[in-house]
């Protein structure tokens, strides 16, 4: 509908790719005539110097493949910039931006996020980064829990006798023992 109130266009000097995806302008021009005859296809290489609106619309054909630099000029996501299964999202004046998934950043997503920094895991345990950010901590002997902030409970089976305290160590434990009573045997 837009296009019926066009009555000029000037197309002349622009290096237009005339291939199937021109067609429909092509046939446009031709019905309209709204375009003086000076529009010359630069590429492909068998439409190099055919006008626009002389030449027949079977010649606008998409048989030659399109050189890459021609397509990422009309998308910057072409390429795919975008690294480590990120998702290219097309701006405006030919920028992008990518979409990282979990555990990656950067302007490409090219930096793997270090899950092990500044050491999550407590208690001398030794940190592993795994795959999407996420890390895993191996406990010393004595620890327990997901970032071995749980010392184990050594008193829980209460071997201590006549009424003797338990005291939790770090795999170990000691007995406070009542008056009259020692720790030797």
């Amino acid at each position: 509908e837009d296009l019926k109130s066009i009555n000029n266009i000037a197309l002349g000097n622009n290096p237009l790719y005339c291939d199937c995806s021109l067609k429909w302008l092509s046939d446009w021009i031709k019905l309209d005539y709204v375009e003086h005859g000076i529009a010359r296809c630069v590429e492909p290489e068998s439409m190099n110097g055919k006008l626009i609106l002389s030449t027949p619309s079977h010649y606008f054909v998409c048989k030659e493949k399109i050189r890459h630099e021609i397509l990422s000029k009309c998308n910057a996501c072409y390429t795919t910039p975008c690294q480590n299964n990120a998702e290219c999202v097309p701006l405006p004046q030919r920028d992008y931006k990518c979409q990282c998934q979990p555990g990656y950043h950067g302007r490409h997503c090219e930096y793997m996020i270090d899950a092990c920094y500044g050491n999550p895991c407590r208690n001398n345990a030794t940190c592993t980064v795994l795959e999407e950010g996420r890390f895993s901590c191996q406990c010393e002997p004595g620890y327990s829990g997901a970032r071995c902030e749980i010392n184990i409970d050594d008193c829980m089976d209460n071997k201590c006798q006549n009424n003797a305290t338990c005291v939790d160590g770090v795999q170990s434990y000691t007995c406070n023992c009542q008056p009259g009573f020692s720790d030797e045997i």
